[in-house]
């Protein structure tokens, strides 16, 4: 089949190829006009090879992943509040039982969950880029909240305000990096978000070793403001002005990613063309979700989410500190707590061959969850932990093994 003829089709809202699935159909048609295209680079006619810029797309991505260290500060904050909340009440003078602080910390829980849906939607509607930098105000607002509290009330809005901005930037983060990204680099710049949110999870365990409870809010304060500013001056994406239909601020955004020398007129097509038969041949989500595709992507996607929220990164995160505590040791918690957090950054890298690192991971991931849980489970019965050393070591793994699988791997998967 011609240009032409494929074009006609398009037009008709007739599928390309049936047999042939529409990127490699779309590929091979424009093999015949270029001569040894590919994302890194362009070879031209001539020989000469003209490659692709590739700065600003890390300047790009690394802006966008202080919205993950943000995140990261925001779920890490109550690690070093104390059993119950003690050093709140400490810093703030002000009263807190064991339920209020149990609201306090999973409220950001909660918050990130509600963002999810409606930030996807305000993404398509009016982009990415700001999108992520209206987070700025809730995360901000909720801050500040945090900073002036004299109720526990206070605590509870702001804790459910950082929580709405960090899970939100959990979807606007990845969505950007991967819509400016060259297929050869888009795993590694990928790998950025994950890095920045356990970068603000370790952050937090080095604060907690000179800096109270109010401190420590007033410089996470600031990591929003931050990430606005440097963030402000970064391009939307091509993918997004490609979907409203503005090819002309398409190809200007390509430009400023790709370089001024390179040609993005081969990508731009191609995504075009996607965009054109995603739309021209919409089906329900429920008849979507019969297909054998559609099955197998949501079984992938949520099982490795469905690993990562189960294993107890959440909860381990949240309350390490008073964790490690209720241990006792010779040990300090602040100290546990924040080589806990090393191991697990350490462990934050691109891997090659994914899915047999997943599997013997999340193999290795079961068996360290029931140690870790029996112990914390007996130590109020009396009966303590073996050792702080092999208490520490337990949970050091176990965030090794989280970091190299579930993480990293399940924010690749969409």
């Amino acid at each position: 089949m011609d240009q032409k003829a494929m074009d006609a089709r398009i037009d008709k809202g007739e599928p390309i190829n049936e047999k042939i699935p529409l990127l490699k159909d779309i590929q091979r048609n424009m093999a015949k006009k270029i001569v040894g295209y590919s994302q890194k680079k362009l070879v031209s006619q001539n020989g000469h090879v003209i490659k692709a810029k590739r700065f600003l797309q890390y300047i790009a991505s690394f802006s966008a992943s202080l919205g993950a260290l943000a995140a990261g500060m925001s779920v890490s904050w109550t690690s070093n509040a104390g059993i119950n909340g003690a050093n709140i009440a400490r810093v703030y003078n002000i009263s807190i039982t064991a339920e209020e602080f149990s609201w306090i910390g999973s409220l950001a829980a909660l918050g990130s969950a509600v963002s999810c849906v409606p930030i996807g939607i305000l993404a398509d509607i009016i982009g990415r880029k700001y999108s992520m930098l209206i987070l700025v105000i809730p995360f901000t607002i909720g801050w500040l909240c945090i900073i002036f509290a004299k109720s526990v009330t206070l605590f509870y809005i702001g804790r459910f305000l950082t929580g709405f901005s960090g899970g939100a930037f959990c979807v606007t983060g990845p969505m950007y990096t991967s819509e400016i990204a060259e297929s050869e680099i888009r795993g590694r710049l990928g790998l950025y978000y994950q890095l920045f949110l356990t970068a603000g999870s370790l952050t937090v365990k080095i604060l907690n070793l000179g800096v109270n409870m109010f401190e420590l809010s007033v410089i996470s304060g600031f990591v929003p403001i931050v990430f606005g500013i440097t963030f402000f001056f970064m391009p939307e994406t091509p993918v997004y002005y490609l979907i409203k239909g503005n090819e002309d601020a398409a190809r200007k955004s390509y430009i400023k990613f790709r370089g001024p020398h390179y040609d993005i007129e081969p990508e731009l097509s191609m995504q075009k063309r996607i965009i054109e038969e995603t739309n021209n041949h919409k089906v329900s989500f429920l008849i979507l979700l019969k297909t054998k595709a559609c099955k197998k992507a949501i079984l992938i996607s949520y099982g490795l989410m469905g690993f990562q929220q189960f294993s107890g990164i959440n909860a381990l995160t949240f309350y390490i500190g008073p964790i490690f505590e209720t241990a006792g040791g010779s040990v300090g918690p602040k100290e546990a707590a924040g080589l806990c957090s090393y191991i697990g950054i350490s462990k934050t890298y691109n891997i090659s061959g994914k899915r047999k690192t997943q599997v013997r991971v999340l193999a290795h991931i079961y068996p360290k969850d029931q140690k870790l849980s029996s112990r914390i489970f007996y130590t109020p019965n009396g009966k303590g932990v073996a050792t702080v050393r092999h208490f520490r070591n337990l949970r050091g793994n176990l965030c090794s093994d989280i970091s190299i699988s579930a993480e990293p791997i399940s924010q690749s998967t969409f």
